[in-house]
């Protein structure tokens, strides 16, 4: 079996170090079946070794959201927006990258697209939220 993480760190690495790109997105979207994935029990994702070894990354997000969030779409939907912030947080773990970021020369950006509307919503780092971006 092929570790699936050796291509993306080297498609990162590439992207950054060679390409030098100045933007990166982390977009993550409404009805996400990795997100929904995330709030399976152990027991359901017994036959999924791969799922449960790529969802492993953000399971404690699905535990810490279904303890404040009874109604499941808002579940689903803080669930797949703390998921693009834990991305954010991953990304920044290449030191890399973490050193660009920090000296203003590659900006990172966390979007949340919502499928059945249509919208886009950027993560404000400061606010701590996710704003509509209204034109490009």
């Amino acid at each position: 079996m092929v570790d699936l993480s050796v291509p993306v760190a080297a498609a990162i690495e590439h992207s950054v170090l060679t390409l030098e790109v100045k933007n990166i997105i982390i977009c993550g979207h409404s009805n996400c079946g990795g997100c929904s994935a995330l709030h399976l029990s152990d027991e359901e994702l017994s036959n999924r070794p791969n799922v449960r070894r790529l969802i492993s990354i953000s399971k404690d997000i699905a535990n810490e959201v279904s303890k404040i969030e009874t109604d499941l779409t808002k579940r689903y939907r803080l669930t797949e927006q703390l998921n693009i912030i834990r991305q954010i947080e991953n990304l920044l773990t290449y030191p890399f990258v973490k050193e660009k970021f920090d000296m203003g020369e590659i900006k990172i950006y966390g979007w949340y697209f919502e499928i059945p509307t249509g919208k886009v919503y950027n993560y404000n780092r400061v606010k701590i939220n996710f704003e509509p971006i209204e034109s490009f």
